[in-house]
């Protein structure tokens, strides 16, 4: 940035590192989109070999889980989420996690995607949702599913949910979300 006070707030959040202001601000995105493109385009240059461009997650991705908790605060809050993808992974990446039924005899598993870096699904944003439907009617527990987290080279992400006995799945892609607005960020990540 060229604006003096979000560069000292920066150096004051980072213990008072130096920033370096070699590059003008303006032109960084294209350099980095140039770069990308040559590599895409598998140029040969001794300058390409030495630089890495990574993508990165800027959110935690995850999904709401009921919160069982006896603790009466905690439950005005709601459910909480559960993080699969935490904030600043590589792309792509893929991560699974495990998961069970709450409650006896359910029918349906719903899998509500979240980003955010609130522990309570609320105060994150909701990226879409789906279901699991005509699982086993077991007890609160005996019903497993795995969710797995995908994001490709691309950015878009796929999120699959499959019921271990019957092998019943079901999935949502995500692609090109909205996300935060600049205000939502802030308070986002200060909570």
């Amino acid at each position: 940035t060229r604006i003096p006070k979000v560069k000292s707030i920066v150096q004051d959040y980072f213990f008072d590192v130096h920033i370096n202001n070699s590059i003008n601000p303006d032109e960084t995105v294209a350099y980095g989109a140039a770069i990308q493109a040559a590599k895409l385009l598998k140029q040969d240059s001794d300058i390409l070999d030495d630089v890495i461009l990574m993508d990165i997650t800027p959110f935690s991705l995850g999904i709401n889980i009921i919160n069982e908790s006896d603790d009466e605060k905690i439950q005005e809050k709601g459910d909480l989420m559960s993080v699969i993808i935490p904030r600043h992974s590589k792309i792509p990446i893929k991560k699974t996690d495990n998961y069970q039924t709450v409650c006896d005899f359910q029918k349906s598993i719903k899998v509500d995607v979240y980003e955010g870096e609130n522990k309570y699904v609320k105060d994150n944003h909701l990226l879409g949702s789906f279901r699991l439907v005509d699982i086993p009617l077991k007890k609160a527990g005996e019903v497993k599913d795995d969710v797995t987290f995908e994001i490709d080279a691309n950015g878009i992400l796929t999120v699959r949910a499959v019921e271990r006995s019957l092998g019943i799945n079901n999935y949502i892609k995500i692609i090109n979300d909205k996300g935060f607005n600049k205000e939502e960020i802030i308070e986002n990540i200060n909570n």
